[in-house]
Parts: C-alpha cells; sequence; structure tokens
C-alpha cells in the first residue's frame, strides 16, 4: 500500500474506531441506568426516570436500488449485523455494524436517527423519522456521508421484534455541493430488528 493512501486510510480508521467505542460506551451507559433506575427512583421522590427502550440487534438484509442501472450493476442482497442503541428513550437512536455492501465489499457504518412521528396500526408500532451518518468500504469514497428517511415497525405480539426501512434519495452533484454526499443510485434498505430484552 502506498504511503499516501495509508495517510488517508489512517485516520479514517481512527474515527470509525473511536466512535464504535463510543457507541459502546454509551449503550454500557444506558444499560446500567436501566438496571438502576427500577431500584433508585422508589428513593427519590419526585424523580421520573426517562423511558428506556431496548438495545436491539439489526440484521442487514436486503436492497432495492432506485435506478435501472443500479439494479443491474450492483447486489442487492446486502447480509450484515449491528447495533440499534436508543439514547434514553424512543425518539432517538445511535447504530453501528458491518455488512456487505452492493460493491460486495465490506462496509462499517454508524449513524444517528430521529423518529419524532409513531402511530400504532393494525398490530404494528410504527416509528418515522431521518437519519445520517458515515460508511465506508465503496471504491469511489474510502468513507462517505449519508441521510435518509427510516420507519421502524415493531410487533408487540413479537416481544418487540420487527424491522425498519430506510430510504435513500438518489444523490445528485447538488447534494455534493450541498452536503458533500457523492453522487449516485438511492436505494430502499431492509434490515431485520430483534431487541436484546422485552420492551
Amino acid at each position: 500500500m502506498k504511503t499516501s493512501l495509508k495517510k488517508r486510510l489512517i485516520p479514517a480508521a481512527q474515527a470509525v474506531a473511536g466512535a464504535i467505542a463510543a457507541l459502546f460506551a454509551l449503550a454500557a451507559l444506558n444499560l446500567t441506568m436501566a438496571m438502576l433506575a427500577p431500584a433508585h427512583a422508589a428513593e427519590l421522590p419526585g424523580l421520573t426516570m426517562p423511558h428506556l427502550a431496548p438495545m436491539e440487534i439489526d440484521v442487514t438484509a436486503a436492497s432495492y436500488h432506485l435506478t435501472s442501472y443500479a439494479r443491474h450493476q450492483y447486489s442487492q442482497d446486502n447480509p450484515g449485523i449491528g447495533i440499534d442503541q436508543p439514547l434514553l428513550g424512543d425518539d432517538a437512536s445511535m447504530m453501528f455494524g458491518i455488512y456487505r455492501n452492493s460493491e460486495r465489499r465490506t462496509s462499517f457504518y454508524y449513524a444517528l436517527d430521529y423518529t419524532p412521528w409513531s402511530v400504532a396500526w393494525a398490530g404494528a408500532d410504527l416509528r418515522a423519522g431521518v437519519m445520517g451518518g458515515l460508511v465506508s468500504g465503496y471504491t469511489r469514497h474510502k468513507v462517505s456521508p449519508g441521510v435518509g428517511l427510516i420507519l421502524k415497525t415493531r410487533f408487540p405480539a413479537l416481544d418487540g421484534a420487527g424491522f425498519n426501512l430506510i430510504v435513500v434519495p438518489n444523490q445528485t452533484p447538488r447534494m455534493r455541493e450541498l452536503i458533500g454526499i457523492p453522487p449516485g443510485s438511492g436505494f430502499v434498505g431492509l434490515q431485520l430488528a430483534i431487541p436484546l430484552a422485552a420492551g
């Protein structure tokens, strides 16, 4: 590997490692608070502990690209696994993990999502909102930013298991000018979500 390439990759790798370490620390903090909250809430009259949603395992499964050339050129099968760590509530969470991207390469991702809109429908709890983060492993850009929409569907009858639909629009040259996102095909991604504890 050339020295110049190493200089570009090392900071990116350090950033990814640091972010993942920080997320694991936050996950541990959330779990600790979840275990301590019931015991200490009674000792502090007037204190209302925030709702602590369960951490989830996200199993990345597949994607459907929004342009015909991408559906022919890229793989729609994207197996992977990650963690969805709520941030002391239901409205926001951090997501990080690994998957096989549509270029058939390994990608690492971490993202924040904010899902303030919720509704119960047909036996499911639906939450919708926006997400943004960073992803590695694509040929044109070693680490790229990304933004999109997310719909989280959970089934109480299945102990809170369900799925995520992630919608990333087609990336235009204008998006690159505004927020640095490289041009490319948008997609709809599917993840299966499995809570580590019943909600």
